[in-house]
């Protein structure tokens, strides 16, 4: 029987994630503030998305989460997250004086969205990061290098999953704030249902074609 690639389905991941949100409303709740209120100093940012996002990997796979399944995350990832959280934070800064500066520059404004671009691309790469961070043991590099190669498998699927993650947080910012009480949560349990999406996508193209590139590109790493 010929095996056939796994296609993600956007809309039944909406479903799903509602489904999610609501049923572990308390623990998302939780998790928010935990995110919103540690994250202040950035330098802890790191951690704590470590944390959360270790959780929301438990709750996707519908396994029982604790609170020791956060501070386990916390103690083996904490280097690796805060690197992740710094370089991300940099990125985005500069990303976005980039913008700011090509927008306000007539000569050189066609720039602004060679800039969006990049941009596009960056958001749908950071989707995958930090779930990848708690469901692998990778060194930062590779986590790095391969939230983007997820992200080109289907780049459809990453640009509306990143689409929607952006969306999300417009709405919890700025359109209804009372959403601010799930921002976090919500986001941290949208990107681990996406990766697991993702996963499901890479395992069933490296099944049907053991030999394609992806499978390539992958064991090229391993070896370093």
């Amino acid at each position: 029987m010929t095996k056939e690639i796994y296609k993600p389905q956007f809309y039944k991941l909406i479903t799903e994630w509602v489904s999610l949100l609501w049923q572990h409303l308390g623990e998302v709740v939780l998790l928010s503030a935990l995110g919103f209120f540690g994250s202040i100093p950035l330098i802890t940012g790191g951690v704590i998305f470590a944390g959360t996002y270790n959780i929301m990997r438990l709750l996707v796979a519908r396994e029982l989460a604790l609170k020791e399944d956060f501070t386990s995350a916390v103690k083996e990832k904490w280097k690796t997250a805060t690197a992740l959280f710094l370089v991300n934070l940099a990125i985005i800064l500069i990303l976005a004086f980039d913008l700011y500066f090509f927008w306000n520059s007539p000569d050189i404004k066609f720039l602004f969205w060679v800039g969006i671009w990049f941009v596009l691309v960056f958001l749908m790469g950071l989707v995958y990061m930090f779930p990848m961070l708690t469901a692998e043991n990778f060194s930062f590099k590779k986590i790095f290098v391969r939230s983007f190669k997820m992200a080109m498998v289907d780049p459809l699927f990453s640009f509306l999953v990143a689409g929607f993650s952006m969306l999300w947080l417009a709405l919890c910012v700025i359109l209804i704030p009372m959403l601010a009480t799930v921002a976090f949560g919500g986001l941290a349990l949208w990107g681990s249902l996406a990766y697991r999406e993702m996963s499901l996508k890479v395992d069933s193209i490296l099944a049907v074609k053991p030999e394609s590139a992806t499978e390539k590109d992958l064991d090229a790493e391993n070896e370093h």
